[in-house]
């Protein structure tokens, strides 16, 4: 993908006015939960549930500080300039943390999303794929912002798989995104949050070798983001150079099962001498 060179960037870097950052959280079932809260970690990926660590002091020993998965938890976060952002989840474990310095206690919680891994047997007929999506998190009592998808779908069965799953699929079978912010579930496509987000959006340097030697690790460590993976979809021609892959519908008038298969074949290397590595292997 060819980024602009005139379009103003963002760089990654450090603010101080995080300095001035603080948090709290609670627990509406366990008002008294009293253990010192020390810290806090908010993990976020494309199509996963937002994960919390919150780190407290100590260890529960009463009844009454007693915490129960999915007991709802509200996180606050307020910036330094006196912005408040309320994120919302359930408990869904915890662990100690046994040291010689004393037992601390971790609460993992996951973000409000969870509530979607219910299972459930539904068709939904003649929808498109964001129809289907806003229908589902229209259940859980959950905003979405979808993007229309052209294609109109006869039948989308679900069959035992979780509404996170169906959600996952659509999103895999579209290539549009998945993604949850608090209780707001956005399915759209990759190029619109691109061309919305590029103006103004922080941007991250990966360096990489131009001849495919190795790079060093020196100059690896001016770069800010180490690896990344790709999120395609399902019908893209990158997800099947190696497997057969197959298509399967339903007739439109007879009703009949049809399927079509995209046979793989490898190509033959005719040239099996030894390889030479570059210059930029030794470096």
């Amino acid at each position: 993908m060819e980024v602009s060179q005139r379009t103003p960037h963002r760089n990654f870097i450090w603010s101080s006015e995080a300095n001035e950052t603080t948090f709290d959280v609670s627990f509406p079932k366990a008002p008294d939960m009293d253990l010192i809260l020390m810290g806090a970690e908010l993990h976020q990926a494309m199509e996963e549930h937002d994960v919390l660590v919150l780190h407290f002091k100590g260890k529960p020993f009463l009844k009454r500080e007693g915490i129960i998965s999915m007991d709802p938890v509200i996180f606050t976060i307020t910036t330094s300039d006196r912005q408040v952002v309320t994120w919302h989840g359930y408990v869904h474990h915890t662990r100690q943390v046994n040291t010689h310095q004393g037992s601390n206690t971790d609460i993992v919680c996951a973000g409000a999303s969870y509530a979607m891994k219910d299972t459930d047997q539904k068709i939904y007929k003649n929808m498109t794929a964001d129809q289907v999506v806003s229908k589902i998190c229209a259940k859980h009592s959950m905003a979405a912002v979808v993007q229309r998808d052209p294609r109109v779908r006869q039948n989308v069965a679900q069959v035992g798989q979780t509404d996170w799953q169906v959600c996952k699929r659509l999103a895999h079978q579209t290539g549009f995104a998945l993604r949850v912010e608090n209780t707001t579930v956005f399915f759209i496509s990759k190029d619109k949050i691109y061309q919305n987000k590029k103006p103004s959006a922080p941007y991250f340097a990966y360096l990489d070798s131009e001849d495919g030697g190795v790079v060093p690790r020196e100059l690896r460590a001016l770069g800010t983001i180490l690896s990344f993976d790709p999120l395609i979809s399902d019908n893209a021609p990158e997800s099947g150079v190696r497997v057969d892959r197959l298509v399967s519908g339903i007739h439109k008038s007879t009703g009949n099962v049809i399927k079509t298969t995209h046979k793989h074949s490898a190509k033959k290397i005719s040239n099996t001498g030894v390889v030479k590595p570059s210059e930029g292997y030794f470096l």
